[in-house]
């Protein structure tokens, strides 16, 4: 009887403003913390695998590893996010390829190479938010998506 009590007091109580799988401790859902997932998203972002979502060699895409325990909602929502990370490593690999005599491909690395400056100036933003404790998964969703 008293070891189901000790397990019961491990548990937080879920915040009164909190959806159902989150809690004052930022758990989310059964395998992952929300700060966590927000974390992960964050690096895959970069192009960088994280602990919860992996590059699937076979789509040659990220996927959300079962250990994470996310719905299938949450988890299609975060696969398509990140779908951005998959395209900024194909951008990058374009933008790195060497040099051609063509002044348009010239002129199309130079705007694409802005541009992923323009992606870092946001990622960098979304980590000091991250970083303080401010970005929750459906503000870096949104941020995402504008």
């Amino acid at each position: 009887a008293s070891a189901s009590v000790a397990v019961e007091r491990s548990q937080p109580s879920p915040a009164p403003d909190a959806s159902p799988g989150e809690s004052r401790a930022g758990s989310y859902f059964k395998g992952i913390t929300e700060q966590a997932l927000v974390q992960d998203i964050l690096f895959v972002l970069q192009g960088i695998e994280g602990s919860y979502i992996l590059m699937d060699p076979f789509s040659e895409g990220f996927r959300v590893t079962d250990v994470a325990g996310l719905p299938r909602g949450t988890r299609t929502m975060v696969e398509q996010v990140a779908e951005v990370g998959w395209l900024y490593r194909r951008l990058t690999e374009c933008a790195s390829a060497p040099a051609k005599d063509s002044i348009i491909h010239q002129s199309l690395c130079s705007a694409l190479k802005e541009q992923l400056t323009e992606y870092f100036r946001l990622l960098a933003v979304l980590q000091g938010q991250s970083a303080a404790g401010q970005l929750t998964l459906r503000r870096l969703l949104v941020w995402v998506q504008e």
